[in-house]
Parts: structure tokens; sequence; C-alpha cells
């Protein structure tokens, strides 16, 4: 029989939309039908156009407006479900909202993509709902089982493709930095100017691939010291189908984040043999980077560190031969892409509709389904 499987996505470029455009690419059922909903706010994403991606059987975009009273959303966005037994793979919260607010019979599931109260705090709000967790770190799944969950707990990894492996590079460093927005304070792209220096005062100069929105090039060149500027290359904002492209000339990658899940970046770099230098994030990523071996653990916000680790990396030749080989021999083993999306998929379509729970997750007192819209809509416009 064949099972309706609709992925709910913001339509934002990410790891989280990787996880899904990987998940349908490589899509091994074929009981399996995978259709996409693009759930943006009115004033997000303006000419928003789906892209192209094998195996999906439809894409749609549900445009709403953060006035409208929340079940009338919720209610309008259901009518896009193809019927009770679709399974909802839910990504963030609005998907889930509408499942309790309405009391869906529809199996519900939800990726736990990173290490955050957020999610966590989504799963336990919307408990009585969720079929099945799928966490994409050991880390996330222990936590999920501390919170006593209704649903099934997976530990998994998600699908990555394989990469062709880089030329093994012994001469200057060229290090990736890669994300969505690079004024994304998480992300501390601002720390990257500094270890550069310090590499420069240790007469090591590397080259800088940085890619991501949010900066113009010339707004990104005030990043970065005048000495520096001919070494840096900026790609703007990275679409998925140039990652090759813009991957090819690195051999080293570097991620200082302040906190992260287990980030796409990082397995996407690693199956290219690019070596990471990157915080432990509390062993988010322990089973893929073993430090010295697949990559390299730094302390976070010690920029000075992370230049000692490059500068020791730089100069052993053995290292730079050996370890961009382990990187993508353990990338490869651990997010395989058949093995990941057979699991998924196995466990997608066990799944059945179940009896109708109904209770409000989220709204206020006007959010009711007796208001009309157009007043909700026209009483939040007012007030704000």
């Amino acid at each position: 029989m064949k099972i309706n499987v609709i992925h709910f996505h913001n339509g934002k470029e990410g790891g989280v939309f990787s996880v899904i455009k990987n998940l349908i690419r490589s899509q091994q059922s074929s009981d399996v039908v995978n259709h996409i909903i693009y759930t943006i706010r009115e004033d997000e994403l303006f000419g928003f156009i789906p892209p192209e991606i094998a195996n999906v059987k439809s894409q749609i975009v549900f445009r709403f407006s953060k006035n409208w009273n929340f079940y009338f959303t919720c209610k309008k966005l259901a009518k896009l479900l193809p019927d009770e037994n679709s399974v909802i793979v839910a990504h963030d919260w609005l998907e889930l909202g509408m499942v309790s607010v309405l009391g869906l019979k529809n199996p519900v599931v939800q990726v736990m993509h990173g290490d955050f109260e957020y999610y966590y705090n989504l799963s336990r709000v919307h408990n009585k709902h969720i079929d099945l967790f799928f966490c994409v770190s050991r880390v996330i799944a222990e936590k999920a089982y501390s919170n006593k969950l209704n649903g099934k707990i997976i530990d998994w990894r998600f699908p990555v493709p394989t990469g062709n492996l880089n030329s093994i590079n012994l001469g200057e460093l060229n290090i990736a930095f890669f994300v969505a927005n690079l004024l994304d304070d998480r992300k501390n792209y601002c720390v990257l100017p500094k270890i550069d220096q310090i590499l420069i005062n240790n007469n090591i100069y590397v080259n800088w691939y940085i890619a991501g929105g949010g900066l113009s090039e010339n707004e990104n060149k005030r990043f970065w010291p005048l000495e520096s500027l001919s070494r840096v290359h900026f790609f703007g904002m990275l679409e998925s189908c140039h990652l090759d492209e813009f991957l090819v000339n690195c051999d080293t990658m570097i991620l200082p984040s302040k906190s992260e899940g287990l980030p796409v970046s990082v397995v996407e770099a690693m199956k290219r043999g690019i070596v990471p230098f990157i915080p432990f994030w509390s062993g988010a990523v322990s089973d893929l980077v073993i430090d010295g071996k697949t990559g390299f653990y730094v302390h976070l916000n010690n920029e000075f560190e992370f230049a000692q680790k490059i500068i020791a990396y730089h100069g052993d030749l053995n290292l730079r031969k050996q370890v961009p080989l382990n990187a993508k021999k353990q990338a490869d083993k651990i997010f395989n892409p058949i093995s990941s999306v057979t699991k998924f998929e196995e466990e997608v379509v066990k799944l059945n509709p179940k009896k109708i729970i109904k209770f409000r997750s989220y709204g206020s007192r006007l959010d009711q389904f007796f208001f009309p819209n157009f007043i909700v809509e026209f009483i939040r416009r007012i007030l704000h």
C-alpha cells in the first residue's frame, strides 16, 4: 500500500532542509510517496520557488500571517494533507501545533535535529501526538529518553550522499566556512579574522573560503584586515547544488559555533576528505569526529587554540596525508544514505492513524474556532 509522507519546512536553506532533500532523493521504498509543504510567513522569502528534488511527488507553498487566528491557520494547512493515513514528518513547531489543535488522526514523526531545548520542548508539549522520534545523535537520543516521551525513540543518522575525495594537498591550507547566515551569532564567524591574525603572526598563510547569507561581499570585507583580503574568497549564500563547486578546493573546514546539534556541513565536508576543526559540543559528533584521527576538537571561544591546532596540522605531513582518508571513511560509514533512508522508511510505513486528541498548544484568547479570521486579523494589525 502506498503511504504519503509529508515533510513540513519553512523554506530556508540550511542543515534541516538538506536532511529533507537527502531523505527524498535517496528514497528506497516504492511504498513511500514523498511530499513537501513549505510553511512560509507572508513577510518572509518573497518570491520563493521550491527547488527541483528527485523523487518528490508534490511541493506546496503555504503562506500564512502571524496575525491570523491560529485555529484558522491550522484548518487551512490541514486541508493540504491527502488523507488521515498520511504521515506527518515534523521538522518545526507549526505542523505540530496543527496536529494538537485539530486533533488529527495522522501518524506523526518528529525529527530532532539538534541538542537544543527548543526541540526537547516541542517533544514534551506535543508528546501525546508524536508516534516516533528520530534523534540525529546519540546525545539527543539519550536526552529524549530522559524526558520519558510516549513515542518510540530512534537513535538515527541522517543520509548524506557520498562525495568524491578531494585531492590531498600538502601546501597552503584552504579552509572552508559555510553556514546559512554569517550574522547568526551562534556560528561565531567573527572569530575567523582573529584566528587568521594569529596564523599570520606565526608565518602561516591560509586561504579562506567563506559562504553564507546575511552579508554582501563589501560588508564581508569589513570583517577582515586588509592584509588578509587577497586570501579570503567570498561566495555569498550557497545553494546545495553548488556545494561541490565550493568545496572542491578545500582541505580543511572550521565551525567555531557556540552550540550545534549535529551539523550537516561537517558531514558533507568529511565525505570529501575535508578535515574539521570544531568544538566538542557536548559530544554531539563524538562518533564521527575522533580527535587527531578524523578531525580536531578545540575548546569553545578559544581562537588561540584553533590557530595552534591548525599550525600543528599544517606542519605534520603524515597527518595531512592520513586524516583526510580517515575522515571520509568514517563519514561514509556512519552517514550511509541507503541504510539511513531504509531505516527511516521502514519505521514510517509501520505507523497507523490514531484516535483524536485535542488541546491548545499555542494561541491567545483570540485563537478560538468561533472567532472569524478577518476579525482576529483586523484586531492584531491594529494592535501591532
